[in-house]
């Protein structure tokens, strides 16, 4: 499933993109779905990919969600937990 979400966001249009793995018994992943449903640019202008990863080991992810912000096909920085849409326009500024 990483690969797969990597090269999605190898392909994206935009500068940078975000792949946000998630559960979908995890509540947070679930609210954030929501929050994103509503504001469509809570991500801003990036390219953003939602992996399901209900049961299936991922390295690097402990926990959901974890967002993996991607720049010029490499990771740039990592963050697990969802504190609401505040948290991930602070995070991205």
């Amino acid at each position: 499933m990483f690969a797969l979400a990597l090269l999605a966001a190898m392909f994206a249009a935009s500068d940078e993109t975000v792949i946000v793995y998630t559960s979908k018994t995890c509540p947070p992943c679930q609210a954030l779905k929501r929050d994103y449903a509503a504001d469509p640019d809570l991500f801003g202008d990036r390219e953003v990919h939602f992996v399901n990863i209900d049961g299936k080991p991922v390295k690097g992810v402990s926990a959901v969600p974890t967002f993996v912000l991607i720049r010029d096909w490499k990771e740039i920085e990592r963050r697990t937990g969802y504190g609401g849409p505040e948290s991930i326009r602070s995070w991205l500024k």
